[in-house]
């Protein structure tokens, strides 16, 4: 067996972080806000929330790795009764369940499957503010004219709707992998690989009219010597290093920099906008 690639590697903890470049795009719809994309108004930020993260790596994982979900396509979650070894073997076969906890389940009784090894922020932010242009659409199928609308209410009356884009955004997402949490579910280097993989590669793979140009621009992940961190959050964070103007127009206006140094014991790996998902051969 061929040595494991560290990221691969469920008995050490992680960081990561994906700039996700969004242009004339939806990233993530507010379904408080009609569908528009998230934003903050105290500063005009984006944000994507943790949720719709998951929820396309969980497609991905599910379409191209064919992993079993507790939350399939189609959001109907599983529900598993409240006994231990109902849980147990629950995590031994759904993939979300040993990565993400219990969130996604629906349980009984008073067990839970506790904190989830992978965690990914609820909010996450643009870098910079984002303009979001809104422009109306017309759908072509229509609906029938009643008296008003025409003549004795023949023919057709189109029906109008609205599509609400980021001319720009890019997206700093953050995640963790708690190597303790990870052990305790059963994690295994197949699972973290396929984690990968799905995160980098599913923004290619979740178009729709209203997102057709969201996609992984540039990540970073940082891997522990071990089950504990060698460095809290927060300086773990400090290691991407972002400028950029007070207000960005294309990707050309930010210089991007993940900082390797100063920690022999941890190791680094960079992917940018080249990377096709998480290359399978170079893990075990």
């Amino acid at each position: 067996m061929l040595n494991l690639h560290p990221m691969m590697d469920p008995a050490r903890s992680k960081d990561f972080w994906l700039l996700i470049l969004a242009t004339n795009s939806n990233p993530n719809g507010d379904p408080q806000d009609d569908g528009k994309p998230r934003n903050l108004d105290d500063t005009d930020h984006g944000w994507v929330s943790g949720v719709s993260v998951k929820r396309k790596g969980r497609d991905f994982a599910q379409l191209f790795h064919e992993q079993l979900l507790a939350v399939p396509q189609g959001g109907i979650k599983s529900e598993i009764r409240g006994k231990s070894a109902d849980m147990e073997s629950y995590v031994a076969t759904h993939w979300d369940a040993r990565l993400f906890g219990g969130v996604p389940l629906k349980l009984k009784g008073d067990r839970t499957l506790g904190h989830a090894p992978i965690t990914i922020s609820a909010m996450n932010e643009s870098l910079t503010p984002v303009e979001i242009y809104d422009f109306p659409i017309t759908c072509a199928a229509g609906e029938k004219a009643d008296e008003k609308d025409g003549e004795a209410g023949e023919g057709l009356r189109a029906n109008m709707g609205e599509v609400s884009v980021v001319r720009h955004g890019l997206y700093l997402v953050q995640g963790t992998y708690t190597a303790a949490r990870g052990i305790r579910n059963g994690v295994s280097p197949d699972d973290l690989r396929i984690l990968f993989d799905s995160l980098f590669a599913c923004w290619d793979h979740s178009q729709s009219a209203a997102r057709p140009h969201v996609t992984l621009h540039a990540a970073f992940v940082a891997t522990h010597s071990g089950v504990r961190r060698n460095e809290n959050t927060t300086v773990a964070r400090r290691r991407v290093q972002v400028s950029h103007p007070d207000e960005a127009h294309s990707i050309d206006d930010y210089t991007i920099k993940f900082d390797t140094e100063g920690s022999p014991q941890m190791d680094f790996h960079i992917f940018d906008d080249t990377t096709n998902g998480f290359n399978p051969a170079e893990t075990v």
